[in-house]
């Protein structure tokens, strides 16, 4: 069995792509630093649901975990190097990292989370008619 993981961020937005028989899936690179040492893989993700869910979330900088096999490719330039492609067909993903949203929210009327406009605050209180007071 060859199950491979490996994280780090990917080197660029992830693009849709359709098969020669229709099938969409997505393909991205990411880039796994140890130390010195960056090694570059090329992933593709074929899984419907995943495709579809993950089109939108897997961008330039983000940082992922990958879970797939590994398919190593060694070729020769024309030069005659031997060159080795690092691939990764991708059967799980999981978001490491929170990224910055890219626009700022807009502000609205809307009081902030947590914060419970019903209960008055104590100045409130002290301002209000002494008569209401349960003793």
């Amino acid at each position: 069995m060859n199950k491979t993981i490996v994280s780090g961020h990917l080197g660029g937005d992830a693009e849709k792509k359709t098969t020669k028989a229709g099938k969409d899936y997505l393909s991205f690179s990411m880039a796994n630093t140890r130390g010195e040492n960056t090694t570059w893989f090329n992933c593709s993700i074929f899984n419907e649901k995943t495709v579809i869910a993950l089109q939108k979330y897997l961008r330039k900088g983000t940082k992922v975990l990958l879970v797939g096999y590994y398919n190593p490719t060694i070729w020769q330039t024309r030069e005659g190097e031997h060159r080795l492609d690092h691939s990764l067909m991708v059967n799980e993903v999981e978001l490491m990292g929170s990224r910055v949203p890219e626009a700022a929210p807009e502000p609205s009327a809307a009081p902030a989370p947590g914060k419970n406009t019903d209960i008055p605050s104590s100045a409130d209180t002290a301002a209000g008619d002494k008569d209401d007071l349960p003793f």
